[in-house]
């Protein structure tokens, strides 16, 4: 199966040699500064619907929890380079809030300059303000964006801020519209369906191998079908828990996000307008898990055999 792998992708990207996790500093990666956000990019997930909404888009923590989060609905934020260093991370728990993605990386050479500074403070809270982390990673459709590199270089600079730990959630790559702030052409387009599937398959496997855990895949079913992908070929993720983004009011109304193909997600994101009350400012993506503390355990902290500590390498 490795072997395919290789094969094909050899086909789609120009070859770039493999790197080592741990030989990269601070200074190899550049700071990512007006390249789109996903409050930018995921109002492209709503459909045209004006139903009434059961979920409020500008969503408040943790006053929207209350009514939904009776031991099986558990919410989350992101945070990346947008969000202001001001966030409480001191008093997310206290706000009902479970976990926290961080934005770690994008393509081969863009770091968030933003991650070490939130992965490192929610690492350092002390057990009764404890939230679970996690990191992701923008998959990037540049040219010269080797899908494994890009998988390599996401840990490397994961690790050199600590690295992940069993304590923390799995590493996610998010799948979506690669739109930099010299053109509004999603680059994903310039790939064929079969190409972004077996680019995305590539890099989660490789970050499987480099941390021993089963990545998340991120993605939105408006953008699966903008790229024609089919969504049959959902299934060939059916190894990695879904994360999908879907602000829909219908979907709203409901509380059921859509998936490809009819794929129940294991989180949904569900607003890019929630806000945290006593912060001086911010808005923040927000997610939530359908199910209690134990599913919520069981679910994000399976591990594989492999090297599960600060400092992974190939």
């Amino acid at each position: 199966m490795k072997t395919l792998f290789v094969f094909v992708l050899a086909l789609c990207w120009p070859f770039v040699g493999l790197s080592q996790t741990d030989q990269w500093s601070e200074e190899d990666w550049e700071p990512l500064v007006d390249e789109p956000s996903r409050q930018d990019l995921l109002p492209l997930t709503i459909p045209p619907e004006f139903e009434m909404e059961a979920i409020p888009l500008t969503f408040w923590f943790p006053q929207d929890t209350h009514d939904r989060s009776n031991g099986s609905r558990l919410f989350g934020i992101d945070l990346n380079h947008y969000s202001p260093a001001s966030t409480p991370i001191a008093s997310l728990s206290a706000k009902n809030i479970r976990y926290v993605y961080v934005k770690a990386t994008q393509g081969v050479s863009l770091k968030d300059a933003k991650f070490g500074y939130f992965w490192e403070a929610l690492g350092r809270l002390p057990d009764r303000q404890k939230v679970a982390r996690g990191a992701y990673h923008f998959l990037s459709s540049d040219a010269g964006a080797d899908p494994v590199l890009q998988a390599e270089r996401f840990v490397a600079y994961v690790n050199l801020h600590g690295g992940f730990t069993s304590e923390d959630l799995p590493p996610v790559v998010d799948l979506e519209w690669d739109i930099t702030h010299r053109s509004d052409r999603d680059r994903w387009s310039y790939r064929t369906p079969r190409q972004i599937v077996n680019a995305t398959l590539a890099f989660l496997s490789r970050v499987e191998v480099l941390t021993g855990t089963i990545p998340m895949l991120y993605t939105a079913r408006a953008w699966w079908r903008e790229r024609l992908i089919p969504e049959k070929d959902i299934a060939k993720f059916a190894r990695y828990p879904l994360w999908i983004a879907d602000y829909g009011n219908k979907t709203r109304l409901r509380e059921k996000p859509l998936g490809p193909h009819g794929v129940t997600p294991t989180l949904w994101q569900f607003s890019d307008k929630a806000r945290i009350s006593g912060a001086r400012s911010g808005v923040f993506d927000a997610n939530v898990f359908s199910g209690t503390e134990e599913d919520f355990m069981k679910t994000f902290f399976q591990k594989v055999p492999g090297p599960v500590s600060g400092h992974t390498s190939p």
